[in-house]
């Protein structure tokens, strides 16, 4: 009779939690997988979308221009996604100036896609012989620095060109410039021809190189002697606990030595006979055609222990940072990684721009090399 009496109790206090806080769910392994795996994958439809920009060259002159304070550099990286539908012309992807008539850096695709150039002062640092074909996603990156004039060229990933112009070595380039892109600032006297026809998206220009510098073992020395926090991704201080589902989507950025067997080549100029640093023959331009495919590693932080420097890797240079992080993980940032704080000068979703000609800003996927 106890018992009796003491199950319909248990019975009436259940059904009385059941109508104050409504219907208990059915708790389940399977349930708390899903819940797991929201944690690491946001609904698509519930992601603020990309955006690219649409260049027609029709009609008007299309580019964008930034608008904003440029000091002195001493040395760049800059990187963008582009989709060319139309290369019978040459293509500016970077376009630094003064006063709309003195070049102070020019980078381009050369018309028919033979070839990627970069100038500084009116100097020609380089001319890649290349293959880029129409209708095709691109991820290109250039980088220069004045301690020794070394300069390179990465394309999907890999590092196609580093060498190095003596002649540059200690040139500072003037402040106060036009950042532009799309057209070459000094060149609307010649009309619509010289212009990126296509779509582009992506581009960040960062004040630091791709290479090992004595400014930048400097920087980092002072941080570890001065016992002051790193900055991973420069610019975020690593937190004391980091989300799992934020580490799933920084992923290698923060832990190279997890990075896919393919990272390697971003790190490494391909030898002379294949298109390296020497010089390329017709019969290698093919080479250069590269489509790695890309693999998104997932780092484990459960078990790290945040306060154990010995773990990472802090020689990374940040323009190294920047290419292998817009091309394995371009969904950062919506394109545009956080890193460099403000040496990260242009930042494709947070830097305001002005839109000229009638180019048409677009959403699109963050699949990167796809951007349908």
């Amino acid at each position: 009779m106890i018992q009796s009496v003491g199950k319909m109790f248990l019975i009436l206090i259940l059904n009385l939690i059941i109508f104050i806080c409504g219907e208990i769910p059915q708790i389940n392994s399977q349930s708390i997988n899903n819940t797991d795996n929201n944690l690491f994958n946001t609904p698509t439809k519930n992601r603020t979308p990309m955006h690219k920009i649409l260049f027609t060259q029709r009609g008007y002159i299309q580019f964008l221009r930034w608008q904003l304070p440029v000091p002195e550099i001493n040395e760049f990286t800059f990187c963008l996604w582009i989709k060319s539908t139309n290369l019978t012309y040459p293509h500016s992807i970077f376009s630094y100036s003064k006063n709309e008539k003195d070049r102070l850096v020019r980078a381009w695709i050369a018309s028919n896609g033979q070839s990627i150039h970069l100038e500084i002062n009116n100097i020609e640092i380089f001319n890649q012989p290349t293959s880029i074909q129409v209708n095709q996603w691109y991820h290109i990156c250039q980088s220069w620095d004045n301690e020794r004039g070394r300069y390179g060229l990465w394309i999907d990933g890999q590092n196609i060109l580093d060498d190095y112009a003596p002649q540059m070595a200690g040139h500072v380039i003037q402040n106060d410039g036009d950042i532009v892109l799309g057209q070459e600032y000094t060149d609307f006297d010649k009309g619509l021809e010289e212009g990126i026809e296509g779509a582009a998206l992506g581009f960040n220009l960062l004040l630091a190189s791709s290479f090992d510098s004595t400014r930048n073992s400097f920087e980092q020395n002072n941080q570890l002697i001065n016992n002051e926090p790193m900055t991973f991704m420069s610019g975020i201080d690593l937190p004391e606990f980091i989300p799992r589902h934020i580490t799933k989507s920084i992923g290698p950025a923060l832990f190279p030595q997890t990075y896919p067997l393919s990272y390697r080549y971003a790190r490494k100029s391909l030898p002379s006979s294949r298109g390296g640093i020497k010089s390329v023959s017709k019969d290698d331009v093919d080479l250069i055609k590269i489509r790695n495919k890309r693999q998104t590693p997932i780092v484990s932080m459960l078990n790290l222990n945040i306060n154990s420097r010995d773990k990472f890797n802090y020689s990374i240079p940040l323009g190294l940072r920047l290419i292998e992080m817009g091309f394995y993980h371009c969904e950062i940032g919506r394109g545009s990684p956080f890193i460099g704080g403000k040496r990260l000068l242009i930042s494709w979703t947070r830097t305001p721009v002005k839109i000229f000609g009638g180019a048409i800003l677009k959403n699109t996927n963050n699949k990167c090399g796809v951007f349908n």
